[in-house]
């Protein structure tokens, strides 16, 4: 009998999962028909600098995402990104907060953005603002606190592009 009730339960508990399951992806959908998979910008921000950044979008109900993945600078500077996706009318709005470190240790960062979306075309804009320490940089020091990064503000474009390989 505690076979047959666990046997009942485990069908009923994957039948839930399964249900659920397909309740996200018609989600997914809702905020664009292409977000399957991985997606892909390519950014230019201010000062000029550009790169790729490659996300996964995932719907966790509700009408909410979850994002993660990186952004790379064509320089090769890398971040590792994470923040969540919500759509209002014909936009996407996105909060996303990244860090980095120099490759040679020489500094690291950490930002947090506010991402504009199109939402037929997911092209956009973003504003971000966040600090940077370079460990070669001599602290500033005021009586007994010690400022050691500078703040960053940014903004730049967002163009959805196919990812690359």
């Amino acid at each position: 009998m505690k076979v047959y009730r666990f046997l009942v339960l485990s069908v009923i508990l994957l039948a839930f999962l399964l249900s659920w399951f397909g309740i996200s992806d018609v989600e997914a959908s809702n905020l664009s028909p292409r977000l399957r998979g991985e997606l892909c910008w390519e950014f230019t921000d201010q000062q000029g600098t550009q790169g790729i950044a490659k996300f996964r979008v995932l719907p966790i109900g509700g009408g909410h995402h979850i994002v993660s993945g990186k952004t790379t600078a064509y320089d090769g500077e890398l971040n590792i990104v994470y923040g969540n996706a919500e759509i209002e009318g014909n936009t996407v709005l996105m909060t996303l907060i990244g860090s980095g470190k120099e490759k040679d240790s020489t500094a690291m960062w950490t930002w947090i953005g506010h991402v504009v979306l199109d939402r037929s075309t997911l092209n956009g804009t973003y504003e971000s603002i966040g600090n940077d320490r370079n460990y070669s940089d001599q602290p500033i020091v005021i009586g007994d606190i010690f400022i050691d990064s500078d703040t960053e503000y940014d903004t730049g474009s967002l163009t959805f592009i196919p990812c690359p390989r």
